[in-house]
């Protein structure tokens, strides 16, 4: 998962129950399946503002020949009042109802009065939704044996399940639903919510507020690039990144999902201008080298913060003692801190988030600004090599 410890975050995954069996016992390898109910999915969640949005991509069922349909659960919860739903549905909400997506071209959704919203993308989604909304038997003790021992407890349970059906023969199949969070509920946020979906492959799942200044991606490997609007992105390692523009800085929060502990660093190319230097996209890839953190800390989110002004301020005396050790051929970084290489021009030659000590070599000789930043401080200074 990757955060900037705000409200905003993504995280995915692939989905391939892996047969317990088989690890405890890899003799019985011949006879079991190594994927528990031979089904595969890459699946996604995406936190932006008031909406979690949910993709699934490459659903299949590798085994036909099992009984059962291959079904994804929005939810499962108390019914507890009334039902609203969108212009697609029609019923009484107090039994069964289901609909047929491919029929389809905007979004369907269903409230629970006072309560949370669905919406479900119907061009990003094969099979059929269904809405069930009924008292169902309760089973205290097989929730817990000691319930038996208690009193009073209710015999049915009033239900509301939202549920997808793909079917028994699905095969890279698809889905994309959201969840709006809060109680401001109107039926705009719903049929025209603040959020798109960039991609929805096994490759890349992304998605976007509509302004783009929130931009959240999975690259389950490295042979896609995300487009925007804005600019495009690409990673040299399999990545979980949140991009977010504040009023003047852009944060990146970029995540290792393998949590390989001998990859040190990803490399995140992009064509969008964090910097303001010209209207429009890059034409060239710019490259941001990130460390990924170690040991205890292997897996967490790596943040990076880019300023956005429009204009790069130098200073031409700065205390040695600060940020930045310089010598005739690099410098050595005092603490953790974010440091740019710009030309005289304003160029980006290099970007690093470097650590406390680490020494940054400058082989080719000229003069350089020098931009390092961290939480409590900020220098730009001038430098010759």
């Amino acid at each position: 998962a990757a955060t900037s410890s705000g409200k905003n975050a993504v995280a995915g995954y692939i989905h391939e129950k892996m047969n317990a069996s088989i690890k405890e016992n890899p003799s019985i390898i011949l006879n079991e399946p190594d994927i528990i109910y031979d089904v595969k999915a890459h699946k996604s969640y995406f936190f932006m503002g008031d909406y979690m949005i949910a993709l699934g991509a490459g659903i299949s069922n590798l085994n036909t020949s099992l009984e059962g349909d291959i079904w994804t659960t929005i939810d499962q919860t108390y019914w507890s009042d009334q039902i609203n739903w969108s212009d697609q549905i029609n019923g009484e909400g107090l039994s069964e109802i289901k609909i047929q997506l491919s029929e389809l071209d905007q979004i369907v959704w269903v409230q629970q009065l006072d309560g949370f919203a669905y919406g479900i993308f119907p061009e990003y989604t094969d099979g059929e939704v269904i809405l069930n909304t009924e008292q169902r038997e309760s089973k205290w003790t097989e929730l817990h044996p000691q319930n038996i021992n208690k009193e009073n407890l209710p015999q049915e349970i009033p239900v509301f399940q939202l549920s997808i059906n793909h079917g028994k023969k699905i095969q890279n199949g698809e889905y994309a639903y959201f969840v709006y969070l809060e109680n401001e509920f109107t039926t705009n946020k719903m049929s025209d919510p603040d959020i798109q979906i960039l991609s929805n492959t096994t490759s890349l799942q992304a998605t976007a507020t509509k302004d783009e200044t929130i931009i959240t991606a999975v690259f389950f490997d490295t042979n896609s690039e995300l487009t925007t609007n804005r600019g495009k992105i690409k990673v040299s390692e399999p990545a979980i990144i949140l991009v977010e523009e504040f009023e003047t800085y852009w944060s990146i929060a970029i995540t290792d999902p393998t949590m390989d502990p001998e990859l040190t660093s990803i490399d995140l190319y992009s064509t969008i201008d964090f910097n303001n230097k010209i209207e429009g996209n890059l034409e060239e890839w710019e490259k941001f080298t990130i460390q990924l953190p170690k040991n205890e800390e292997l897996g967490k989110p790596t943040i990076l913060k880019i300023n956005n002004s429009d204009s790069i301020q130098y200073k031409k005396n700065f205390d040695n003692q600060s940020l930045l050790t310089i010598t005739s051929n690099g410098f050595t970084v005092s603490e953790d801190a974010f440091v740019r290489i710009f030309t005289l021009t304003g160029q980006t030659i290099k970007t690093i988030n470097a650590h406390a000590g680490q020494f940054i070599s400058i082989r080719k000789k000229g003069i350089y600004i020098l931009k390092a930043t961290n939480v409590t401080k900020s220098i730009t200074v001038q430098a010759i090599f």
